[in-house]
């Protein structure tokens, strides 16, 4: 081989698309032709174009040219042989090629560093017949394009996998080239949640393959092994290259920074999208949301949560037949059809070999090589150094996390001074005959890049490990400061524990949060323990999260920036408040939990939050009244929120004597509120309203605007459907101005939605237009997604009582996207309601039975009954030519309107009125009646039964976690 360029060069990567179906269908002799045909092809193009070919592996090229222009010549000249190659058997091959130039880092046969993976992964994100090049080999052929024939498409940004920032990427186009538009194999665009990986995966080519083929005929897979071997990493890895065969995505769920078994169901919904149903266990809830999802959950540290794992995964299986599960443990998770796959460490380097270039073709030595350039550029691979690294590798018997640490301090010490630290660390270490040999080895990696620090950089790494998942520099510097580790030198030391691996960084959100990787955040806190710091600095790190919960509070109802940062420390949320019920801190606990209430309900954590506030009510019963009588509303508004009515207002009345006993008017007035809300949703208006009423004269008296304007909405939303329009439009507008004067925009916005809800429900479309605008426009610039739904749903209705269906559906198709995305259950089943009403209306009966049909089953099991009275009026509509089915319809649909006190708008009372005219006047009015009755003796259960009685509901607008 010639020497390699140095500099700035040119990257190409190729492959062909799809080459094991090829293999398949043509059998290992006529592939092996094909391929040698193939090889052939490419390398003569490769030398016309005066590049040089650095590896090849199996239909897989990686090249070099010296210029940009060349690779891109050749890269296009490769495509026209491919497209005009006679193939045998009239095999169709298809090459695609990914082009990334940048300043070379070779050793004397090879190169090595960030880049050569960027380039390899431009081509992974492309198709067949495609040229794809990175930002800078585009900035340098741009101007010369034209000349050479060809047009360059921006294709945008994109997520690459095992790289961390995003690469805008470009299309190569030709009149001898097919104009390949599907989208590219990215992050950015198949359904997934996995993380950008910091560094650049290395080797295990077969494990890949292995696990790729495995994944293919069994459903859960579980990686094992010991600490630091590798199986988060791989798993992700093998997740990436796997994500097209699941069209409903690869989702990842981290249950390392879990400490309670009971949360892992929470966990899982949160990484699926899947929020939870009022009335059911989650874990029902997910089995039902994947029953028809073909996707790959990863499912990553189950050990210390097996417990709650092993039935959660059992049930899943049970459940989803299309679910493919692939776990990492450091044993099985012992659940029936269950693959237990060991993972290995990495190759060892033989013995025998000598030069850099045979040491590179191990994989030990090249994780070494690569991680040790990404903090040393200068470190160079020679026939010298690479024996040196040969030998640390075998030491630490191919342990990845091993390998990398030690690569981390090329930054600060010679390969040789890394080799004999090591070699003496590892051999003064005591035995631990306790443990494996490899455990052993690893405890003395971790002993020895520990003792490897100041003492400085030590007591920081101790005191980070409180840290359960990520956390921001400002907490680190308030937490771990103190007593040998001063506030502003905690920054200096992080970053030294960054560039020695200890601590890993994450900047895509746009704010550096850091973390530990488990294995060392375990090491650190023995150490903490040892040290007899522990309680001091979680202390500390207990009291930082309950004053940032304390200064979010009164903001989450407003920004969404204070809910995304409280989801990106609810790891470290959960653990103080673990924490607190360890130490019998059951107060603090309350405190957490109740000021949490916003999160828990917008995020969908209703149990989970639940559980935590009646727990902490249970453990500090001698807690001051009126931290009780809060944290019982917010039990209450969640109980509300799973539809447990009963317990909502038992919460409710304790929560209320409470305040009245404190002669709190504030208080009495937002325990009012909610148990307004509870007695409105369980349709009893009547006694809503009057509870709506105390609550605003208390909200009058304490003179607080937000409770006063709240409480006008809630009563005028109970006054519209009873029917008493000009009283709830009075109220309305007095709300309105609440909360115009204290500059309330979201208040304001709901206000205007409830005046255009009024103008409508009378029948003033257009009069009902501007505020539904007005109040989207809002919601908009505020970011609000519930809000935005509502105007949508809102405007929607207004077009279907124009007569446009195309819009209608349009509203709510996009209303129903963010219905699914929230979790929302009682806005999915009125937008199904919805989209039902336009399918009848168009005459597709059929379809507009699936719909109402949907929204039935979600209204009943959210006990909404006046939900289900309008969805079995929809059936019955629906149903009409079965004249007798539909009569019982109405008639049960008429029982539960009386019950509740519903009131229909004056469109649906139209409809309503002509519908049943036409079934009376095809009975008779006898025949008409006997049928009504049967329906309105009919229990709510009975009525729901038989309204279903035709056939499974199938749902025809399925969630996605992908939304």
């Amino acid at each position: 081989m010639p020497a390699l360029p140095s500099g700035t060069v040119t990257f190409l990567f190729s492959d062909i698309e799809g080459s094991p179906a090829i293999l398949r269908r043509l059998g290992d002799l006529s592939y092996t032709r094909l391929l040698s045909a193939y090889r052939r092809l490419v390398r003569t193009v490769i030398s016309e174009g005066s590049g040089i070919e650095i590896d090849t592996r199996g239909d897989a090229f990686f090249v070099v040219f010296e210029r940009a222009r060349q690779a891109l010549a050749s890269a296009v000249a490769l495509q026209r042989a491919v497209s005009t190659f006679p193939w045998p058997g009239e095999t169709s091959v298809r090459v695609r090629v990914g082009l990334h130039t940048a300043e070379a880092i070779a050793t004397e046969t090879a190169y090595v560093g960030l880049d050569v993976h960027r380039a390899a992964r431009i081509c992974a994100a492309g198709h067949g017949a495609q040229i794809l090049l990175s930002q800078t080999t585009y900035n340098l052929i741009n101007t010369a394009a034209p000349a050479l024939g060809l047009d360059l498409r921006n294709l945008g940004e994109h997520r690459l996998k095992d790289l961390q920032r995003p690469e805008r990427l470009y299309q190569v186009l030709h009149t001898d080239l097919p104009d390949v538009r599907t989208p590219l194999r990215s992050l950015s665009v198949l359904p997934n949640n996995l993380p950008l990986q910091m560094t650049p995966f290395i080797g295990r080519e077969r494990e890949t393959a292995d696990l790729k083929q495995l994944l293919t005929t069994r459903r859960l897979v579980t990686l094992t092994g010991f600490g630091g071997c590798g199986k988060t990493r791989l798993a992700l890895h093998v997740a990436a290259d796997v994500m097209e065969e699941y069209p409903d995505g690869v989702w990842l769920a981290d249950l390392a920074e879990v400490s309670d078994p009971a949360v892992v169901p929470q966990v899982v919904a949160s990484a699926l999208s899947v929020r939870e149903e009022p009335g059911r266990l989650l874990t029902a809830t997910l089995a039902d949301q994947l029953q028809e999802k073909r996707l790959l959950l990863v499912l990553d540290n189950c050990e210390h949560v097996i417990a709650a794992c092993a039935p959660l995964v059992q049930s899943l299986l049970a459940g989803a037949p299309h679910l493919r599960i692939l776990a990492t443990s450091r044993e099985s998770l012992d659940v029936p059809g269950e693959t237990i796959w060991r993972v290995p460490t990495l190759t060892l380097p033989d013995l025998q070999a000598r030069s850099a270039s045979d040491l590179l073709q191990n994989e030990a030595v090249r994780l070494f090589a690569e991680r040790a350039v990404a903090v040393q550029p200068a470190f160079a691979m020679n026939d010298r150094t690479a024996a040196v690294v040969s030998q640390i590798c075998r030491r630490l018997e191919g342990i990845p996390l091993a390998i990398e640490l030690a690569a981390a301090q090329v930054r600060v010490l010679t390969l040789t001074e890394v080799a004999a630290r090591l070699e003496d660390g590892l051999r003064m270490l005591p035995a631990r005959r306790r443990t494996a040999p490899r455990h052993q080895t690893l405890q003395a990696v971790m002993e020895w890049s520990y003792a490897q620090l100041t003492e400085a950089e030590r007591t920081l790494l101790r005191r980070l490990s409180v840290f359960t998942g990520s956390f921001t520099l400002q907490a680190a510097e308030v937490i771990c400061a103190g007593d040998g580790v001063a506030p502003a030198a905690v920054l200096e030391l992080l970053g030294r524990l960054v560039d020695k691996s200890l601590v890993l960084v994450d900047q895509q959100t746009g704010e550096s949060r850091f973390h530990l990787l488990e294995t060392v955040r375990r090491y650190s806190g023995e150490k903490l323990r040892e040290n007899g710091e522990a309680h001091a600095v979680r202390r500390r790190h207990a009291d930082w999260y309950l004053a940032l919960v304390r200064q979010a509070e009164p903001m989450l109802q407003v920004s969404q920036e204070w809910l995304d940062r409280l989801e990106a420390d609810h790891p470290n949320l959960r653990g103080v408040m673990d924490w607190y019920r360890q130490t019998e801190g059951y107060e603090q606990a309350l405190t957490l939990s109740t000021a949490l209430l916003r999160f828990w309900l917008v995020r969908g954590l209703w149990a989970e939050g639940r559980r935590w506030l009646e727990d902490a009510l249970r453990g500090a019963p001698d807690a001051p009244p009126a931290l009780r009588a809060k944290a019982l509303r917010a039990a209450a508004a969640i109980a509300q929120y799973q539809a447990d009515y009963d317990h909502a207002l038992a919460l409710c009345e304790e929560s209320l004597a409470l305040y009245r006993t404190l002669g709190d008017q504030k208080g009495i007035a937002e325990a009012l509120s909610t148990y307004g809300n509870v007695l409105f949703e369980r349709g009893e208006y009547p006694a809503a309203r009057g509870v709506h009423e105390e609550s605003l004269a208390y909200g009058r008296h304490a003179g607080d605007e937000w409770l006063i304007g709240a409480s006008l909405l809630n009563l005028a939303s109970v006054l519209m459907h009873q029917g008493d329009f000009d009283r709830a439009q009075a109220l309305c507008q007095e709300g309105l101005a609440v909360f115009r004067q204290a500059g309330d925009r979201r208040g304001v916005a709901y206000a205007l939605n409830l005046l255009g809800l009024i103008a409508r429900d009378q029948g003033d479309f257009v009069g009902a237009r501007k505020p539904f605008e007005e109040s989207l426009a809002i919601q908009q610039q505020l970011g609000d997604k519930r809000g935005i739904a509502i105007a949508l749903t809102n405007l929607g209705l207004l077009a279907w009582e124009l007569g446009n269906d195309t819009a209608a559906v349009r509203l709510y198709e996009e209303a129903l996207a963010i219905r699914r995305e929230l979790g929302d259950r009682r806005g999915v089943a009125t937008l199904l309601y919805d989209l039902g009403q336009v399918a009848l209306r168009q005459g597709d009966e059929q379809r507009a039975t699936a719909l109402f049909s949907e929204s039935l089953v979600m209204r009943h099991a959210a006990r909404n009954r006046t939900g289900v009275s309008q969805s079995l009026e929809g059936l019955a509509r629906a149903a009409r030519r079965d004249y007798q089915r539909a009569a019982i319809l109405f008639g049960a649909a008429a029982a539960i309107q009386e019950a509740v006190g519903e009131t229909r708008s004056r469109s649906e009372q139209i409809e309503y009125e002509r519908a049943r005219d036409e079934i009376q006047a095809a009975l008779g009015e006898g025949p008409f009646r006997a049928a009504w009755q049967v329906g309105n003796t009919m229990t709510l259960a009975q009525a729901v039964e038989y309204a279903l009685a035709s056939g499974p509901v199938v749902e025809t607008y399925p969630p996605s976690p992908s939304t």
